[in-house]
């Protein structure tokens, strides 16, 4: 789209310092205004100018995309300049903040709101200028969100947009995966929502999942019926049903607290579980390896589980492996109290349900691993189905218009 740049600077323009590199390697400091194309911002430009981009007239109009920033600046020489910078690039300009300037482009956007934000909730009072930078940057950060596409918005920003969502949601937390990793497993959450919202019985709807006992059977595993209460025989010639083995977990009250109330939204009451025998648990590991997950995460959780269900002896013997499948989580908790009757326990639940985020002694850490990360072909067969879904969806909503027309007609 066409904008006026002055319209634009003048609607929205937020004051800032322009930092330039002189001939001799320092730099210089010179006052400049920016303004970053919203929807917000532009609809305001177009308001007071009454339309004079859409008119395709005049000088000052250039083409820009959503997310960018136009910016007015003296160089080092002095001259008076304007450029476009595109959706997330880095720019050469920095904000006043308190006593000091802060970067606010680029890679910078989300440290930027974040201060910002601590600023405000240490009392401050944000300027003009900063609150038109935050509100922008907020804005840019939903706008991505909302529409996550790779073609118009660099990985970069769409790491941070997507980081901005989750601590607006769940707190601060570090990222746990490379950047480009975690953009394509939040793009895969987006697109498999969507397709949920469609058809949420859909099987790459991010709400379904497989039954746990087709899961263990795939690894050559027969624990038994299939369904909530099922009667399941042990190894050790014991019968016991799901819910007895839940309430192992609900008499130890820091388990279901800390370990299953930090991990997963699914009560304990609706866990899926089963025993399995020892000798099982290497077989499970063996098959689903590529669904095994790894990370800071799981080595915490592991050891929070450990300390929590350790007994007075000191050979007590505790394991945990962390399993991901068919959009459902599977925890296999091998220990002392089960070895003793040749049995392992498996607990699971609903992938979708797993909490992103997840507090241990104080660090908040996110719950994602390396091996669940889509690739790029992954992602375009999750793109390809929910094109057809929402085409299907459309043919749909055409066909029942067409059908209301015809009653009426008919009456």
């Amino acid at each position: 789209m066409k904008i006026s740049v002055s319209g634009l600077i003048g609607s929205s323009g937020i004051a800032c310092m322009h930092l330039a590199e002189t001939s001799d390697g320092g730099s210089t400091q010179s006052p400049a205004k920016v303004a970053f194309v919203t929807e917000k911002t532009v609809q305001l430009v177009r308001n007071l100018q009454s339309g004079v981009a859409d008119k395709g007239a005049g000088d000052d109009l250039v083409e820009v995309t959503y997310g960018a920033l136009a910016a007015v600046y003296r160089g080092a020489d002095g001259s008076v300049d304007a450029r476009v910078f595109g959706p997330g690039e880095a720019a050469p300009f920095q904000l006043g903040l308190a006593d000091r300037s802060i970067p606010f482009t680029g890679p910078d956007m989300l440290s930027a709101r974040e201060e910002m934000v601590s600023a405000t909730k240490g009392g401050s009072t944000l300027s003009a200028a900063q609150m038109s930078t935050l509100n922008s940057l907020q804005d840019i950060f939903e706008m991505v969100c909302s529409a996550p596409d790779p073609k118009r918005f660099p990985a970069s920003l769409m790491a941070q947009s997507y980081h901005a969502f989750m601590i607006d949601h769940f707190g601060n937390f570090e990222i746990s995966v490379p950047e480009e990793e975690f953009v394509r497993k939040a793009r895969a959450d987006l697109i498999r929502a969507r397709i949920g919202l469609i058809d949420p019985g859909h099987k790459d709807a991010i709400g379904t999942s497989r039954h746990l006992r087709q899961i263990l059977l795939d690894a050559g595993i027969d624990v038994g019926i299939d369904g909530i209460g099922a009667e399941i025989r042990s190894p050790a010639a014991m019968r016991i049903n799901e819910e007895a083995i839940r309430r192992t977990i609900l008499s130890n009250e820091k388990m279901t607290r800390d370990v299953f109330g930090s991990l997963t939204r699914t009560p304990v009451e609706r866990l899926s579980a089963a025993m399995i025998r020892i000798e099982d648990v290497e077989i499970l590991k063996e098959k689903k390896s590529s669904n095994r997950l790894t990370g800071d995460w799981v080595e915490k959780l592991t050891e929070m589980a450990r300390q929590t269900t350790r007994g007075a002896s000191g050979n007590y013997h505790f394991s945990m492996d962390m399993f991901s499948e068919g959009g459902r989580d599977i925890l296999v908790v091998d220990d002392t109290v089960g070895r003793q009757q040749g049995v392992a326990f498996v607990y699971s639940w609903p992938s979708g349900e797993r909490f992103p985020v997840m507090e241990i002694d104080g660090n908040r850490i996110m719950n994602i691993s390396t091996e669940e990360i889509p690739s790029e072909n992954e992602l375009k067969r999750l793109s390809d189905i929910l094109a057809q879904i929402e085409a299907l969806s459309l043919h749909d909503l055409d066909a029942a218009d067409s059908e209301h027309v015809k009653s009426r007609f008919d009456q």
